[in-house]
């Protein structure tokens, strides 16, 4: 299962965070304690994926992470998310940044991942789980997801969020109910295509 996606700036503050394992508070600040403090920054340049394992309560974790302009990108994950899926959970979210939060130097900086705060929300979701499990990478269906406008002032809350989107209100959907009826409907495509 994938633990952690961690997004900070140079100053290794936090940008982006998410938590896929219950963690409490007082937990997280001592697992990106824990995480900053076994990895060597200066290695993680220019999107040259840095593998670092992590024993934590008798449990082995893989963590990969990478430096892009002024930002450094953590994933973390355990069992079956090794260091080859955390790798590619990075790599989707280093394009997907590319893709869709790039500044207008065409650079994904600090500035621009806070711009597009919302929308990095809405691809990682549709990539991981609640439970941490990866559930697609693939970047067409993530990117489709930021399609959605919240409306002004409001951010998403963490997964299962009641936070409504911009819709007639006899129509609006919490954010869970949208990401399950699009991978209904994925799912009814791929299977329809697989048919034929």
């Amino acid at each position: 299962m994938i633990l952690s996606v961690i997004i900070t700036n140079s100053d290794l503050q936090i940008l982006w965070k998410r938590y896929y394992d219950g963690r409490d508070q007082d937990e997280r600040k001592e697992w990106e304690q824990l995480v900053y403090d076994s990895v060597t920054l200066e290695d993680a340049k220019a999107e040259v994926f840095q593998l670092q394992m992590i024993s934590q309560n008798g449990q082995e974790v893989f963590l990969v992470y990478t430096g892009m302009n002024d930002i450094y990108l953590f994933v973390a994950g355990v069992d079956e998310c090794d260091e080859l899926t955390t790798s590619s959970v990075l790599s989707n979210v280093i394009e997907f940044l590319k893709a869709n939060c790039a500044s207008k130097t065409k650079e994904v900086t600090a500035a621009s991942v806070g711009d597009h705060y919302e929308q990095l929300c809405f691809a990682l979701d549709a990539m991981i789980s609640n439970s941490g499990v990866v559930d697609m990478l693939d970047l067409s269906v993530a990117s489709n997801l930021t399609a959605f406008k919240l409306p002004k002032g409001r951010t998403p809350r963490q997964a299962g969020s009641t936070a409504k989107l911009s819709m007639p209100p006899s129509k609006a959907e919490t954010l869970e109910e949208i990401r399950l009826r699009y991978r209904e409907e994925y799912m009814d495509n791929v299977m329809v295509g697989s048919a034929r």
